[in-house]
């Protein structure tokens, strides 16, 4: 008779555990951490169970839906709602690579290495021979995530580049076809409260923005540049190239009456200097106009011109 009931109760113990393990599909963490134990239990039955039941009785997943991307200074939090399957045993995994516009024209080694020598960064060099065909990767796609967890933090991602993402569910059946790509670019880490676009850098006070084009041509002149400067609209042309032009980040746009620029001649190079009012004093600018890379203004903290010509702050 003990036999009998150690056996009875021991099936009793793997029925409630097989039962807590399939009911575990539907339960949300929220309603197991609100009953003392329980998130314990589950998590033991999970292990204990999971193996067998998933060989037999799971499906191949769904794909993630509702995928959300939140772009923050070089890196991304990405969230999904879990692909789930009746019995919940799945786990998942994010991919990224760099969005790739194909180039007509092929770039030798010798013009990328006088890219990388007049300061282009490596990044910005590795994606230009991409693009020309100097350089294959195969798909490009690698994978950043892999977890149980249907949120995954990406970090030490290059600000301004953008990405495509991709996220799918995986478990003992099989795995499902990856969802929709998702275009993200990570915001830019700023520095003294600006950051960089294709042709220039940027830097902000509280009333205004300095923006430099460097390494210009040095038979650049006045008669090279075209400048026009609305309240809602700017735009900057040099040597026929197009530097920027659009709309302003500003909600309240520019000052026109304070906004200039000039030709900085030195013995090596030329660049020109904007300065552009601020029409909202104290607005923390992402990005010169909308559309351009973004800095993550959770990070900007404005800067005085006279400190940074005195050497206390880092020049960019």
């Amino acid at each position: 008779k003990l036999d009998f009931l150690f056996l009875g109760m021991l099936a009793a113990v793997v029925a409630l555990g097989i039962v807590v393990t399939v009911a575990s599909a539907f339960f949300q963490d929220s309603f197991c951490q609100a009953i003392p134990g329980l998130t314990q239990f589950r998590n033991l039955c999970r292990a204990a169970f999971s193996p067998v039941l998933s060989a037999v009785l799971s499906s191949s997943p769904s794909v993630p839906q509702n995928v959300a991307v939140n772009a923050k200074a070089e890196s991304i939090t990405v969230l999904w709602e879990s692909a789930r399957t009746w019995i919940h045993f799945e786990e998942y995994q994010v991919q990224i690579r760099e969005v790739l516009q194909p180039s007509p024209v092929a770039v030798d080694d010798a013009v990328f290495a006088s890219l990388r020598e007049s300061g282009m960064s490596p990044s910005e060099v590795r994606r230009l021979q991409q693009q020309s065909g100097n350089s294959v990767d195969g798909d490009g796609w690698r994978t950043v995530y892999e977890g149980t967890q249907p949120v995954a933090e990406v970090n030490a991602l290059a600000g301004g580049v953008p990405l495509l993402l991709r996220v799918r569910a995986v478990n003992s059946a099989g795995s499902s076809p990856w969802c929709t790509e998702v275009e993200v670019t990570p915001k830019q880490n700023p520095v003294r409260g600006g950051g960089r676009g294709k042709l220039y850098e940027w830097t902000q006070s509280s009333s205004s923005l300095e923006i430099r084009i460097p390494n210009l041509s040095k038979g650049t002149t006045s008669k090279d540049v075209q400048f026009v400067c609305r309240k809602f609209f700017i735009s900057l042309t040099v040597n026929n190239m197009v530097v920027f032009r659009g709309v302003p980040f500003g909600s309240e746009g520019v000052r026109t009456d304070e906004t200039f620029w000039q030709l900085d001649r030195s013995p090596d190079a030329v660049s020109i200097v904007l300065e552009v009012g601020k029409f909202k004093s104290l607005e923390k600018w992402a990005c010169v106009v909308v559309g351009e890379p973004e800095v993550d203004i959770r990070k900007v903290t404005f800067f005085d011109p006279k400190s940074a010509a005195s050497g206390n702050l880092p020049s960019i």
